[in-house]
């Protein structure tokens, strides 16, 4: 079974990056990822894509497990720095957790990309190094005077707590918080940050210190921006939900630590072919209790392409204009909506 045209055109993309036999596999895991109404072990994939029999089942493990490896932040600095070649004149905000706030990424951002991250609780922080005096010798100072700490800058009374309300995608809370541009030596060396404290005003969250390399910025546009990262949150629940990310049972760390990431890429795909066209076969179908719905949710979209690609497959058995064609209009749609 394979995936309607218009996705498979779309996986082309991605045939520079690969050699033939694992783009190959590449396509077949994919499409039986898509299409599969079971947990999506890998051969589970290979069945669905009615590829078994085609070479041992053993090269689609080996596609996991044995290919070259970057770390992630490497791989983040890559991604940074080619989006930011495709549009030089303009400034880029790229917001990332805690696993990417580190001087592997922030040391290595493009001139035009700004950075949102989490520091660490013990983060030590320090004045900006001062102006050497005209008599000085020697090598200029790099950091000056070592500042409060995270704790210590919490419970400083002298330093009130400023208010602020959210109430968006992402983030709704009343959340106080302290603001002081600072350097975050370990990470950022001797460029200055906006750093921003919060405490969550009911208790419900940890106090959190983040990071801005824009130093114009204040907190609340700082902390907005940050929270739009709530679609990602979106994202890895839709992954678990509906594209089995925990599934695969592989073994090798390698293997485990990238399959997984496959339901991601696959996301990412299935949104990019909707918006590129699959939304013109978008229909949602009849609920007469749920009559107000307009904007498609991710399952409407996976649910579009597995429609479709079944319809595909079905009219090379029935054609159109048979007796049978509502008969294969219907098994489309109850295929496409099972799993």
């Amino acid at each position: 079974m394979e995936l309607t045209l218009s996705f498979v055109l779309l996986l082309q993309e991605f045939r520079p990056v690969f050699t033939g036999p694992s783009f190959r596999l590449f396509v077949h895991l994919l499409s039986g990822w898509a299409l599969s109404c079971r947990h999506r072990y890998i051969t589970e994939c290979i069945f669905t894509s009615g590829h078994v029999g085609d070479g041992h089942w053993s090269r689609y493990h080996r596609f996991f497990s044995q290919a070259a490896n970057r770390t992630r932040p490497q791989l983040l600095v890559e991604l940074i720095a080619l989006f930011a070649s495709w549009f030089p004149d303009r400034e880029i905000v790229v917001t990332a957790d805690s696993a990417y706030a580190g001087r592997s990424v922030l040391q290595k951002l493009p001139p035009n990309v700004q950075l949102i991250s989490h520091a660490h609780p013990k983060a030590a922080l320090y004045a900006p190094a001062p102006l050497p005096s005209p008599h000085q010798k020697g090598r200029r100072r790099k950091k000056g005077a070592r500042l409060p700490g995270m704790a210590e800058w919490a419970q400083d009374a002298t330093r009130p707590w400023e208010t602020l309300t959210f109430d968006q995608f992402g983030l709704h809370a009343t959340l106080q918080v302290k603001v002081m541009q600072a350097l975050y030596y370990k990470a950022g060396r001797d460029r200055l940050l906006t750093l921003v404290l919060t405490r969550d005003a009911t208790g419900k969250r940890p106090d959190a210190l983040f990071y801005c390399t824009l130093l114009a910025w204040d907190a609340r546009t700082i902390l907005s921006t940050y929270a739009g990262r709530w679609a990602l949150e979106v994202t890895f629940e839709s992954s678990k939900q509906l594209l089995g990310l925990e599934d695969p049972a592989n073994r090798l760390p390698k293997a485990v630590r990238r399959t997984a990431p496959m339901a991601l890429v696959l996301h990412s795909l299935v949104v990019l072919w909707f918006q590129r066209g699959g939304q013109e076969f978008l229909s949602f179908p009849e609920r007469p209790w749920y009559r107000r719905k307009k904007e498609p949710s991710f399952a409407d979209m996976l649910t579009t392409l597995r429609r479709l690609s079944w319809s595909e497959k079905l009219a090379q058995l029935v054609p159109k204009g048979s007796p049978h064609e509502k008969l294969a209009a219907e098994l489309a749609e109850l295929a496409s909506r099972v799993g």
